[in-house]
């Protein structure tokens, strides 16, 4: 279920970020908590500094083929947050179901254009539920404690090593592909990941990391508690 807006961003920060309180309205999608005046996104900061920082330099790295990116706007005196609060370029368009195959192409597009940036140097500081769910879907070791469970069990012996210099990736396309009749589709929200990166690939990397992805999925949204398992009983490597 979509969170509802609640919560209005301040008068400083809509003087800060230049909107006009007039204009602003609540946009129901993702976390419930962004509001625009149709040229800005406003949401509370959902990252930290060093990390927001990040995001602008390499977004503004990326070129735009075939694709365009939401980027974050700075305030009139020139700061990325105001009162918590970061801004974001609005791009025109919208959520369509069932445009699996475009939101894939997207990603193929998107991931040749960021081939070329390492992953996030704070990405294996993170301990989220996300960021532990990756690493248990790409490192054996990671994995193993999470084994116990069947359907991870089965997923984990499905995987094969995927070798190949690491890059920047979109962990998060499914939701986050905006689609317009006359423009190229926007990426918003940048869920920043980094994945080896799979040359020349005999495979689409989509359906070579679906069971990573699937593991992921399942861990970081299940309560379960990893078991340990004996030590005689390790899994293969993954890759």
């Amino acid at each position: 279920m979509i969170a509802k807006v609640t919560t209005r961003p301040p008068a400083s920060v809509l003087a800060a970020f230049d909107v006009d309180a007039a204009l602003l309205q609540p946009l129901h999608g993702g976390q419930g908590m962004a509001w625009s005046d149709g040229g800005l996104v406003l949401k509370p900061l959902d990252m930290t500094l060093e990390a927001l920082v990040w995001q602008e330099a390499v977004l503004s790295d990326i070129a735009e083929e075939g694709f365009r990116l939401a980027r974050p706007v700075r305030t009139r005196a020139g700061k990325l947050v105001a009162a918590g609060w970061s801004a974001w370029q609005r791009l025109a368009g919208q959520h369509l179901p069932g445009r699996w195959a475009d939101i894939a192409a997207v990603g193929e597009r998107f991931h040749r254009a960021s081939a070329h940036i390492p992953p996030p140097p704070w990405h294996q500081r993170r301990t989220d539920a996300f960021a532990r769910a990756d690493r248990a879907a790409w490192e054996a070791e990671a994995l193993a404690p999470f084994r116990s469970l069947p359907v991870i069990d089965q997923l984990g012996a499905l995987l094969q090593p995927v070798h190949g210099r690491g890059q920047l990736i979109h962990g998060d396309l499914s939701g986050n592909v905006l689609f317009h009749p006359h423009l190229s589709p926007g990426i918003i929200d940048l869920s920043p990941y980094g994945v080896p990166r799979c040359s020349p690939p005999r495979l689409s990397p989509w359906m070579r990391w679906s069971g990573k992805a699937q593991i992921i999925a399942f861990l970081a949204s299940s309560t379960a508690t990893p078991t340990p398992l004996s030590t005689s009983s390790a899994p293969p490597s993954s890759g």
